[in-house]
């Protein structure tokens, strides 16, 4: 398991361990059932406090993401969909607190996502004219 925090991000290295333990579910490479490594051996290949694994792995539960059992370890417990699914509406729920703190009416906000969806159509459609595949999982090089 080989994920990269960055010390100097200004998310907090227990958020970024949650949000590259999602992508990896959501991409595959972690799958529903599988075990996590223990809070002890993650912490050390990471080359940071057990402490803050033990952080991820309580927000990766109260997201519903795993199941920590004691003396027997940390399950995954949702499959890449449900995940997938859970962070995009995160997203567009920040995007539309975010608008509104903005001063942005409902309506203008309504506006961008239709927008948004267009180009999102005609993106698609473009890949398909171009025998592209836009939308398709980025390669793993």
């Amino acid at each position: 398991m080989r994920f990269r925090l960055d010390p100097k991000a200004p998310e907090p290295l227990s958020e970024q361990l949650v949000q590259r333990i999602e992508d990896a579910i959501a991409q595959g490479s972690l799958g529903c059932g599988e075990k996590l490594p223990s809070a002890e051996e993650l912490a050390r290949l990471l080359g940071i406090h057990r402490l803050t694994v033990l952080a991820s792995y309580k927000e990766l539960a109260r997201r519903g993401r795993v199941s920590s059992h004691p003396k027997r370890g940390t399950y995954i417990i949702q499959d890449a969909i449900e995940v997938r699914r859970d962070v995009i509406k995160s997203l567009i729920t920040q995007a539309i607190k975010r608008g509104k703190t903005m001063g942005l009416t409902p309506r203008e906000i309504e506006e961008e996502f239709s927008t948004a969806q267009w180009n999102m159509d005609f993106a698609r459609e473009l890949g398909r004219f171009q025998n592209w595949d836009l939308f398709a999982p980025a390669s793993k090089h």
